[in-house]
């Protein structure tokens, strides 16, 4: 397929016409014709300059100019950067360069699974257990003498509430009932599990009724 610039030149040189001829008659620079002929159109400010040349240069040869236009459009269009290039050079800039996967990555995945997956099947060797306690509320102020201390920690951990001795149930629920003296009773729940401990400190007011 014919470029536009050949396609001009073409017609140009069948007519025996000079370029300082077109120039003449259509006021376009001499370098602007011989730039739209030999398809340098980077060298044009702007696409609607180029467009205009060559609509003024086909009619000069009376040749049909919106099928001239069509053939720069088929060809030609914008960069980024608002120059005009070659459609083949803007198709291929779409396309995104290929990765190479790098195959490191495998290893160090891997190794960082096993790493995570062991952190987690001995998180309770490294790490104190969890403990909640839902009964009595800290600073909880109490008519019955004896109360039952209720809460959750791992599934069989060790549990003492005031020295007194228990343990979690499957589920990781403990409860012990308590004896309260008349004031402030300090209560202390410590949940042990692999040498590792968790305490936490209520503190429950007892008010005998009258």
């Amino acid at each position: 397929m014919k470029t536009v610039g050949q396609i001009l030149k073409t017609h140009r040189l069948r007519q025996n016409i000079s370029l300082d001829q077109v120039a003449s008659v259509t006021k376009i620079k001499k370098t602007f014709l011989k730039a739209i002929e030999d398809n340098r159109f980077e060298t044009f400010d702007s696409l609607a300059a180029a467009q205009g040349f060559i609509r003024n240069y086909a009619r000069f040869l009376q040749i049909d100019e919106y099928q001239t236009l069509a053939v720069f459009k088929r060809d030609f269009g914008i960069d980024p950067s608002g120059k005009i290039a070659p459609r083949d050079l803007l198709n291929s800039s779409l396309i995104l360069p290929q990765r190479r996967f790098n195959w490191l990555i495998l290893p160090f995945s891997f190794v960082l699974f096993v790493v995570l997956a062991l952190v987690w099947y001995f998180r309770w060797y490294i790490f104190p257990p969890p403990l909640k306690i839902y009964q009595p509320q800290d600073v909880q102020i109490t008519a019955q003498a004896r109360i039952f201390v209720k809460g959750s920690t791992l599934p069989y951990a060790k549990v003492s509430v005031n020295q007194l001795t228990t343990a979690a149930d499957e589920q990781g629920r403990f409860e012990q009932p308590i004896i309260l003296l008349p004031g402030i009773n300090q209560i202390i729940i410590d949940a042990a599990f692999k040498n590792k401990h968790t305490t936490k400190t209520l503190d429950v007011i007892y008010r005998p009724e009258k």
